[in-house]
């Protein structure tokens, strides 16, 4: 298989600040990551990035959404993967795969949310801080360009426990 050559000129700065899970609140923390992206890169690509940003090690299900700032909204325009889409009912699904950041015509200061794991509600609040950054030749992309905080575990010490039986 024959790659194509990257004719971006620029990426896409995003701020993925992490919010909450199902038994604790972040926000104060302030634990982020700023995140470099190619236009032509999709959500998929994207939650990879944010996946390896924060440490995680066990693969769950995720979803992006747009129009509402909490999770499991029903008004929301969501973003995920095919296995999710099937049991979506009635709501607005799209494949994550498929789904490049260009094609949602990202603005500065624009937010959109990113929920990893169904059960642990890992949730993100992603802010557009640029659209137009010049690439840096000596890196490859997607990238954390910035961190500030250290990843809380995937699993809080009650789910470890219970592993380990």
């Amino acid at each position: 298989m024959r790659r194509k050559k990257n004719t971006a000129t620029s990426c896409i700065r995003l701020k993925v600040k992490l919010l909450s899970n199902g038994w604790q609140a972040y926000q104060r923390a302030n634990i982020y990551r700023v995140i470099e992206i190619l236009p032509t890169d999709t959500l998929a690509s994207l939650h990879d990035e944010i996946f390896q940003a924060f440490d995680r090690y066990e693969a769950h299900m995720y979803e992006f959404s747009f129009g509402s700032k909490r999770p499991y909204a029903p008004n929301a325009v969501k973003f995920g993967l095919p296995e999710v889409i099937m049991d979506v009912d009635g709501e607005a699904y799209y494949d994550a795969r498929k789904t490049t950041l260009a094609s949602l015509e990202l603005q500065p200061r624009d937010e959109f949310y990113y929920l990893f794991d169904f059960g642990d509600d890992w949730w993100h609040r992603i802010t557009v801080v640029a659209v137009d950054v010049p690439l840096e030749t000596n890196r490859k992309y997607p990238c954390v360009v910035q961190t500030k905080g250290d990843s809380p575990p995937q699993y809080g010490e009650e789910d470890e426990d219970d592993e380990e039986e």
